[in-house]
């Protein structure tokens, strides 16, 4: 989860300018990565709520859920 809540903070800062969206992109790469293991996917269905639509959106965008077949 803390990998989840590092993207959180980054996708804050790229909201505010701070960051630009490559940046953030390469940040979230190993975090959507996490997301194609069911353990993972798992975790971050049960943790979405906690965080901002917006983030989730973008998350979600980058790392699609996996068909239930998939697993």
């Amino acid at each position: 989860m803390s990998l989840v809540r590092h993207g959180d903070m980054a996708y804050f800062q790229f909201e505010r300018g701070a960051i630009d969206k490559q940046r953030l992109d390469s940040v979230l790469t190993i975090l959507s990565l996490v997301l194609e293991n069911p353990v993972g996917r798992m975790r971050w269905e049960n943790a979405k709520p906690n965080f901002s639509s917006k983030y989730v959106e973008y998350l979600e965008a980058l790392s699609p859920q996996p068909d239930s077949d998939d697993f």
